[in-house]
């Protein structure tokens, strides 16, 4: 004849709270109620103010240290991040104004660093892509400036711009030249101004011009005074 074993107490099958571990008495009283929610609010508070604290030290801007550009672009990004979390805290002026200014130092910071020479991962991130493509060429849009980023052994050697269609061919038109020069500026690491049109040589206007940023080659294309193209390092579309 077997032998059966009946558990009790918290070992029960299906067994709810534990009725052997001493049970805290619900509030009947309206003090005891009153009790519980200030020490509620208290904790909400104290959370709160450790959220804050805890945004507060994050978009201070980090010190870099000598660690590789795709490691200090994701401190940087991060730095991001926290702004946008920061931005949507409603009644904290203080909190706002330090998340313009995190938002700020990061936008420069990316903007240091240049397309031209930047490995895979690094362009990936600068450009905002949302996948990881192994193409040799990574396009970015704009609303009118399409640049083209020429990879080669995993590094961009060089990026090319051109206007994204027929009614914003011209780069320098004044509804393209913002977006070129960012652009321009963003694949060098530096701001640099867009050419001026090459003085006319034998009643002929020249159709390109060159020069160089540091040891960055660059080659522009001109439509007369219209500037058609601009290509940045050793690119070849």
């Amino acid at each position: 004849m077997g032998v059966v074993v009946l558990l009790t107490g918290p070992l029960a099958l299906g067994a709810g709270p534990d009725s052997w571990a001493p049970q805290s008495k619900p509030c009947v009283t309206g003090n005891c109620r009153w009790k519980a929610a200030r020490e509620e609010q208290e904790a909400a508070e104290q959370r709160r103010a450790q959220t804050r604290e805890a945004l507060m030290k994050a978009l201070t801007p980090p010190t870099r240290a000598g660690e590789p550009t795709s490691v200090w672009l994701r401190r940087v990004e991060e730095v991001l991040a926290r702004a946008e979390e920061a931005r949507k805290v409603s009644g904290d002026r203080e909190l706002a104004a330090r998340a313009l200014d995190a938002t700020a130092w990061a936008g420069e910071e990316r903007r240091k660093i240049a397309l031209v020479g930047a490995e895979r991962a690094v362009v990936l991130q600068l450009l905002s892509f949302s996948t990881a493509p192994a193409a040799r060429i990574l396009t970015h849009e704009t609303d009118s400036v399409a640049l083209h980023c020429a990879m080669e052994g995993e590094r961009c050697v060089g990026v090319y711009l051109v206007g994204m269609s027929k009614d914003h061919r011209v780069l320098n038109a004044p509804a393209q030249a913002e977006e070129t020069v960012a652009l321009l500026a963003q694949a060098l690491g530096q701001p640099v101004p867009l050419p001026a049109p090459p003085a006319r040589s034998g009643g002929k206007a020249p159709t390109s011009s060159t020069w160089t940023v540091g040891e960055v080659p660059i080659v522009a294309r001109w439509r007369n005074t219209d500037l058609m193209e601009l290509r940045v390092g050793e690119v070849k579309p």
